[in-house]
């Protein structure tokens, strides 16, 4: 998408857009990708603080919470997408609901 073009992002465009195969982008597709890199980034950063101790799970489980449930919603997608992304501190959703710090309850 060019800049200052607003266009509406459907669920099956995300979907379309996280694909594994036929690597071949249109603008939009390109457009979801390069926001999920800039999430899974952020995560990064995220699990990286919590790794050197700048920050607890405390700090982040409240906020992160919202992304979690909705990455949550479409996991297989994601899943492939973000298959070589070892994020290992970050929060998963239990099967309770409740949400979880990845190496506290494997």
């Amino acid at each position: 998408m060019k800049t200052g073009k607003q266009e509406m992002i459907t669920v099956d465009d995300m979907l379309v857009g996280l694909r594994t195969k036929d690597l071949t982008f249109n603008d939009k597709e390109t457009f979801v990708r390069t926001s999920f890199d800039e999430l899974f980034d952020g995560f990064q950063l995220i699990e990286h603080y919590l790794g050197i101790q700048l920050i607890s799970f405390d700090d982040v489980k409240e906020p992160l919470g919202y992304y979690v449930q909705r990455l949550d919603e479409h996991r297989d997608a994601v899943n492939n997408c973000t298959s070589r992304v070892r994020l290992r501190s970050l929060p998963r959703r239990s099967s309770s609901g409740s949400i979880t710090r990845r190496n506290d309850n494997v």
